[in-house]
């Protein structure tokens, strides 16, 4: 049981990191947008599946 809810824990966290990253960056005054950017949103997303997945 304590699985679950560290798996949950680790969901919710992930959520918090992805609104703040890709708040951050719609709010950004620079407009370009960088390769490494593109990775970290693309790990976030990635990440993500895979977590609720495996809910």
């Amino acid at each position: 049981m304590f699985n679950f809810w560290a798996n949950v824990v680790i969901a919710v966290v992930w959520l918090l990191y992805a609104i703040v990253f890709f708040g951050t960056l719609a709010i950004r005054k620079v407009r370009r947008f960088f390769v490494l950017n593109w990775i970290f949103g693309i790990v976030i997303i990635a990440t993500a599946i895979l977590i609720s997945l495996n809910l």
